[in-house]
């Protein structure tokens, strides 16, 4: 590490000597996960994600080293009881309680790090990690990135929750508590939060004809969730873990509607999609985003492959744009795009 990147880790006094302990931090792209193995003073066995594959260029080093699965959204108690005998043995467990790298801002814990914490009565050391996006790719590269890693004081273990509150809220206010102090050791320039505002998304929808003449959509396939399938088009992390993770790359032409894809490349794209949240993990929208946005986006993706069914059937052409709007905080500037931003994970 210390020849390919620039390594700055403050706080290693916290470091307790032995465990239980459960180390957590945010999660922003890969690197997290190996700067807390490599500096961290002990082995750590951590819960990963298998609801999606893993990458093809991570996926030898991670079935080496090995892990307990989780399938994000679904409970697990196979899991999760695993996470607590690591614990019972005093041994040290690694979890990012965001559960997920693909919201560019700071998103809810999820509860399940306070849930292990009280079931184990294992403390909590908190790190904050700094400049992980794009840092493989700057290794590789012999750029050596800098790169850092803020450990605080240990949190003591999670109690049982007060008469007054539900123990799911409990464990939930307990684990939004933990990522509080975890976001006060990330770097300032790295606070994802920070960067825009006023983030909003609309879906112009144009149809016409063989002659270029604008065709009405009929009332009932209007899309009624085009705003929420525009946020899906803009979180392009959303997009690649179908195209890349679970080698569906029908869903590529998703990534690029403003260049006006073929009706039925966009059926194929949103038919794949739809197939796979039928069929292997209907929790893919509802993990990442709640219920209600969720179903929305998986609603808009329904939507717009019906609507691309009718044009199809009626020799209609199909324009489909989404739009991002935003402010950026630094500058003031109001961005608009029709085209998603690369996200930079490795």
């Amino acid at each position: 590490m210390p020849l390919l990147a620039d390594v700055r880790v403050t706080g290693r006094e916290n470091f307790p000597d032995k465990g239980p302990l459960l180390v957590v931090g945010n999660h922003t792209a890969a690197m997290e996960v190996v700067l807390m193995t490599v500096y961290a003073p002990w082995t750590i066995e951590f819960m990963g994600s298998i609801d999606i594959p893993h990458e093809k260029l991570m996926v030898g080093i991670i079935n080496a080293y090995g892990f307990i699965p989780v399938f994000r959204g679904n409970a697990m108690p196979s899991s999760m009881k695993a996470g607590v005998e690591v614990l019972k043995q005093n041994g040290i467990l690694g979890i990012f309680p965001e559960g997920g790298i693909w919201e560019p801002s700071i998103r809810r814990a999820q509860s399940g790090v306070a849930w292990l914490s009280y079931h184990a009565q294992a403390p909590i050391l908190p790190i904050g990690f700094g400049s992980m996006q794009g840092a493989i790719k700057k290794m590789f590269a012999f750029e050596r990135p800098t790169l850092k890693m803020n450990v605080g004081g240990v949190i003591p273990p999670i109690q049982a929750q007060p008469p007054h509150k539900s123990r799911k809220q409990h464990f939930q206010d307990e684990a939004n508590r933990i990522m509080d102090v975890v976001w006060e050791l990330i770097p300032e320039e790295d606070r994802r939060e920070q960067t825009i505002k006023d983030e909003q998304f609309e879906l112009r929808i144009k149809v016409e004809n063989q002659l270029g003449k604008p065709v009405p959509v009929p009332r009932e396939l209007e899309m009624q969730h085009g705003q929420a399938f525009s946020k899906f088009t803009h979180r392009k992390t959303l997009i690649n873990n179908f195209i890349q993770n679970m080698n569906m790359p029908e869903v590529t032409p998703l990534t690029h509607l403003v260049d006006q894809p073929g009706i039925d490349e966009i059926i194929d794209a949103t038919n794949a999609i739809l197939k796979h949240l039928a069929h292997e993990n209907p929790y893919y929208f509802t993990y990442r985003y709640g219920q209600r946005e969720g179903r929305a986006m998986e609603a808009g993706i329904r939507e717009l492959y019906n609507l691309a069914l009718w044009a199809k059937e009626n020799s209609l052409r199909l324009k489909v744009t989404p739009i991002r709007h935003f402010e950026e905080i630094a500058t003031g500037r109001e961005v608009v795009l029709d085209r998603p931003e690369e996200f930079v994970k490795w």
